[in-house]
């Protein structure tokens, strides 16, 4: 069997993550734009959890890959492709039956959302099996093409591309061309197909097994799987309130948070991933991700400390950098952290169910979000700090307990 280079493997999980990013993108501008519309916030957390629901039950599809590990790279890559391409004929639907303020058009967006993320989900797995597989003893650079692909298509594609047309023309035209997006990044796993003709799936390197040998104890991994979610239920959290809190609460206008915040919290983002993979590669996934959850609970704390000054624009832009390069490299260290426990068995399902549990929160935030809301903002940061303090404490005992192997080669 050929081996592969190790850019094509990263260059199709960049991608993919990128994809990811970019609906993700379209979803935020979706809920903002209803957001002013007067949509109640109900509807709008509706939406997000309809399209996160294919996130959390992803782990089906990956005990069938398991079970059937002789699917060659070829077939996964053509898979790729349909998946990818099926995101794309979603948004184009969503394009055609994107109606504000109308509910039954709204009924049949949630629809083509849950399709279009069901799609991505399966692609998901298909690129998580590929990072296994194929970048198994080169976590810090597979961790880092996830976060660094998700930042990129949410932060700096996504407005650069598309953020004129939804504020000139309205967010159907957005639709058109982000399916087009998407279309066009449905070519890169071909790098796949092309390089292995007769290749089949592979089983980890000699190192890869030895660090999952030392990490998947039942255990650590279990604790690893809970710390996940108690790491994402911040972020989401606030995700989903970030449209009610700006446009209702403080009277934000979409074109000045789209101009300002969006793209400061990218950059920050863009940041945030690169520098996590350095830190995963030297210090080990845990310890990174304990640093990272630390730090985005103090910048939580603080702006519920700073309440009375929330009128000022420089506090929500402080917050849209912090929570943009932290979070950013929360989920690099987080999906390093899944690939150190996926195990040398049933690896894809094991790793697809840490994942998984990373994108519970996505269900589970929106469920919370406006019986918190009901308690007040400060109330809502506060918990979102606490409840990331009690995840970095967390995983700092993780990291001493099961601290992994750091990879010397970093993301090169």
């Amino acid at each position: 069997m050929s081996t592969l280079p190790a850019w094509r493997p990263a260059a199709t999980i960049g991608a993919t993550y990128l994809a990811q990013g970019l609906v993700a993108y379209l979803g935020v501008i979706m809920v903002g734009m209803l957001a002013q519309l007067g949509t109640p916030l109900e509807q709008q957390v509706g939406l997000l959890a309809s399209g996160a629901l294919p996130w959390a039950l992803k782990f089906a599809f990956a005990l069938l890959l398991d079970l059937r590990p002789i699917v060659s790279l070829r077939v996964r890559a053509l898979a790729a492709v349909l998946l990818l391409a099926s995101a794309s004929v979603g948004m184009a639907s969503l394009a055609r039956a994107w109606a504000p303020g109308h509910a039954s058009e709204l009924g049949l967006v949630a629809w083509v959302w849950l399709a279009s993320n069901f799609a991505l989900a399966l692609l998901d797995v298909l690129a998580d099996a590929l990072a296994l597989e194929r970048l198994a003893d080169r976590r810090a650079l597979a961790a880092t093409c996830m976060g660094l692909g998700h930042a990129l298509g949410f932060g700096v594609i996504g407005p650069l591309g598309l953020l004129e047309l939804v504020l000139h023309e309205g967010l159907a035209p957005a639709l058109q061309r982000g399916a087009v997006m998407v279309g066009v990044l449905a070519l890169v796993p071909l790098v796949i197909f092309v390089a292995e003709p007769h290749a089949t799936t592979r089983e980890p390197s000699r190192a890869a097994t030895a660090t999952h040998s030392t990490a998947s104890a039942p255990w650590p991994a279990l604790a690893a799987l809970v710390l996940c979610i108690v790491a994402m239920l911040g972020p989401n959290v606030t995700g989903a309130l970030a449209s009610e809190f700006l446009f209702a609460e403080l009277r934000w206008d979409f074109a000045d948070f789209a101009a300002t915040l969006l793209p400061l919290g990218a950059i920050a983002g863009l940041i945030g991933a690169l520098l996590a993979g350095l830190a995963v590669a030297r210090r080990g996934p845990a310890h990174a991700a304990a640093w990272m959850a630390g730090l985005l609970a103090l910048a939580w704390l603080a702006f519920a400390a700073a309440s009375p000054w929330w009128s000022a624009a420089w506090t929500l832009r402080w917050l849209a950098a912090s929570e943009g390069a932290l979070q950013a490299a929360l989920l690099v260290g987080l999906h390093a952290l899944a690939l150190q426990h996926a195990g040398p068995s049933f690896a894809i399902t094991r790793f697809v169910t840490m994942m998984a549990a990373l994108n519970l929160p996505r269900v589970l935030g929106p469920m919370l979000a406006p019986a918190l809301a009901e308690q007040g903002w400060v109330a809502v940061f506060a918990g979102c700090g606490a409840a990331s303090l009690l995840a970095a404490g967390g995983l700092a005992l993780l990291a001493r307990a099961a601290p992994g192997v750091r990879d010397p080669r970093g993301i090169h």
